[in-house]
């Protein structure tokens, strides 16, 4: 019986490792033979021209994961829900579900604006590269 760790790591593998093993090594920088093009990986061009285009394009992955998530918690809930068959225990437990999931999204979104005013308004990080 395969445990969630083994799902987990079979699904990294195929999704980050063998992709990248499958690439000519001879060709590491997105644009050929210009090293401040970005680094190729597994899962697209990084950036690493400067410091604040790398911050950047974390940002935008982890922002895209959360968002991802959010939503499948929104669709999960909702089948909650439309499973529930009418049993309030389980009708309660969806609604709080989405409750949550919606202010997972507020917090979210909350935060981006919060970094773009700090980061680029207050702290002036814009000249670098950092923009949401």
């Amino acid at each position: 019986r395969l445990t969630k760790f083994a799902i987990f790591a079979w699904i990294f593998l195929f999704v980050f490792a063998f992709p990248v093993a499958a690439q000519d090594s001879t060709q590491i920088f997105c644009i050929d033979g210009d090293p401040l093009s970005g680094i190729r990986t597994a899962i697209g061009c990084i950036n690493a021209s400067s410091p604040g285009g790398l911050v950047n394009q974390i940002v935008n992955w982890v922002l895209g994961i959360a968002i991802t998530a959010t939503l499948v918690s929104i669709v999960y809930s909702g089948f909650l829900y439309v499973t529930s068959s009418g049993d309030q225990k389980k009708v309660v437990q969806a609604k709080t579900f989405l409750i949550s999931s919606i202010s997972g999204l507020v917090v979210i979104a909350l935060g981006v604006v919060l970094l773009n005013f700090i980061g680029v308004r207050v702290l002036g990080l814009d000249p670098w590269g950092f923009r949401l």
